[in-house]
């Protein structure tokens, strides 16, 4: 027939040819023959395109820093920052002797995004404490620390890290701090776990029984176990999640033996159970932003004696995140 003609063979080559007077032979095997004549065709993509490039990954577009913007590409590549990678990422800013103003902005920009942590609360509001700070931020492990600033040093940024991942600013206390063995939970939780120790915290562990005793899953969800003997403890400031993190080193007497909460077990019993001690402890790391004990005496202070007397209402509330209404 007359026109134009293009036949793509079975090889996935292409041929063209004018239609008219001519006869085009395609065998079983692929090859053609055009008025008897073999014919190769030619491929229909000669070179083979490009492949489109991968999606933008959110650190590529976001952040300025080289060596930041490497390592989170490399982290993310899973789709959401851990616990793990924004330590890791903490610590690449500490590659110099201060953190410049462009670490600080990008860092900030990763705490503002809250998609890149996966609904991970506990580790985005604590990265959130590290670089846009906190009242809580004044004091660390008995000494003078601050927010986290333009010029600020490796060694601030590194304190920080210990304060709010590793569980390293310990409340002042009377006592020796030691490892404590054990498991956070026996048996699950009871009102029955709350022996009260040498501070006057009744308010406190009296709230976390009659949480225990009602609602033993609020008590389940306060605790993040991260591993390496540290954990993340959620309370409440009128609703709002509050997260401090604390380790498994508690205060003992020249014995080994507890001293506060669960006091009298020793440290190195592996049947101890944990709980109540960490969220005592926790407790009074979180006197430290303010809310907990305002207008009292000892607010503000990371400090076991700082906790002592206090209002049951006020408790449970940053226990369970209720309203509370005091008789």
């Amino acid at each position: 027939g007359a026109g134009n003609e293009k036949v793509r063979l079975a090889n996935g080559v292409d041929v063209s040819f004018t239609g008219l007077g001519n006869t085009l032979r395609v065998a079983a095997n692929g090859t053609a023959t055009l008025n008897g004549k073999a014919v190769g065709g030619t491929t229909p993509n000669p070179t083979p395109p490009t492949p489109p490039p991968p999606p933008a990954n959110w650190f590529d577009a976001n952040v300025t820093d080289a060596a930041l913007r490497s390592l989170g590409r490399t982290l993310y590549a899973d789709g959401v920052l851990s616990r793990t990678d924004i330590i890791s990422l903490l610590r690449n800013v500490q590659d110099g002797s201060v953190i410049d103003a462009t670490e600080i902005y990008d860092l900030r920009k990763i705490a503002s995004t809250t998609v890149l942590f996966g609904g991970n609360d506990a580790v985005r509001t604590l990265f959130s404490y590290v670089v846009n700070g906190t009242t809580a931020n004044r004091n660390s492990q008995g000494q003078a620390l601050g927010n986290l600033a333009i010029g600020s040093s490796a060694a601030h940024m590194e304190k920080l890290v210990g304060k709010w991942f590793l569980g390293l600013d310990r409340p002042a206390a009377t006592g020796t701090y030691r490892a404590i063995a054990g498991t956070l939970f026996v048996s699950g939780t009871s009102y029955t776990d709350i022996r009260q120790g040498a501070i006057g915290d009744c308010y406190f562990v009296a709230s976390l029984a009659e949480v225990a005793h009602r609602s033993a899953n609020t008590i389940v969800n306060m605790f993040t176990v991260n591993g390496a003997g540290t954990y993340t403890v959620k309370f409440f400031n009128q609703s709002q999640a509050v997260y401090v993190t604390v380790d498994s080193f508690l205060p003992t007497n020249s014995s080994g033996q507890l001293m506060y909460a669960s006091r009298g077990a020793m440290h190195n019993n592996a049947g101890n159970e944990l709980w109540v001690a960490l969220a005592e402890k926790a407790y009074v790391q979180l006197n430290e932003f303010g809310f907990t004990r305002a207008g009292i005496a000892g607010s503000g202070q990371n400090s076991y004696a700082a906790i002592n007397g206090g209002y049951i209402c006020s408790a449970l509330s940053h226990i369970t995140g209720q309203s509370t209404v005091n008789f």
